[in-house]
C-alpha cells in the first residue's frame, strides 16, 4: 500500500479484517511517499525520504497481523480496505498492490 502527499493524519483500515494502521500526526510532504510492504515475513513501513517508518504507527496499530485477506477467509477475497487522512490536494494518490500468493500442503 502506497500513498504519496502531501497529506497527515493518514490511517489505514481493513474493515472486513478489523485490522488497523494508525500513523497519528505524521505527514508526508508533496511528492513523498509512505510505503506499507504485507509480506509475509518481511512487513515494513518505508518512508521514500526517512527510510523505516515503523515508529510513525500509533500503539494501536498492528502491523504484524494487518493483511489483505484470500478468500476464504474473507468470501471471495473482497476486503475493504479504507485510506484516510487530511489535508490532501490534486496530487495526493493511494495504491493497493497485491499478487496472488498460492500455499500448498
Amino acid at each position: 500500500i502506497s500513498l504519496t502527499g502531501p497529506c497527515d493524519t493518514i490511517s489505514i483500515d481493513n474493515n472486513t479484517t478489523g485490522e488497523r494502521l494508525d500513523f497519528g500526526l505524521y505527514a508526508l510532504d508533496a511528492g513523498e511517499t509512505l510505503t506499507v510492504d504485507c509480506t509475509p515475513g518481511r512487513k515494513t513501513v518505508t518512508h521514500s525520504v526517512d527510510g523505516n517508518a515503523q515508529h510513525w504507527l500509533t500503539s494501536d496499530s498492528d502491523l504484524a497481523t494487518f493483511h489483505i485477506a484470500p478468500h476464504p477467509e474473507v468470501p471471495g477475497g473482497i476486503n475493504d480496505v479504507q485510506v484516510t487522512f487530511l489535508n490532501g490536494q490534486a496530487a495526493t494518490t493511494v495504491t493497493v498492490s497485491y499478487y496472488v500468493r498460492y500455499l500448498g500442503i
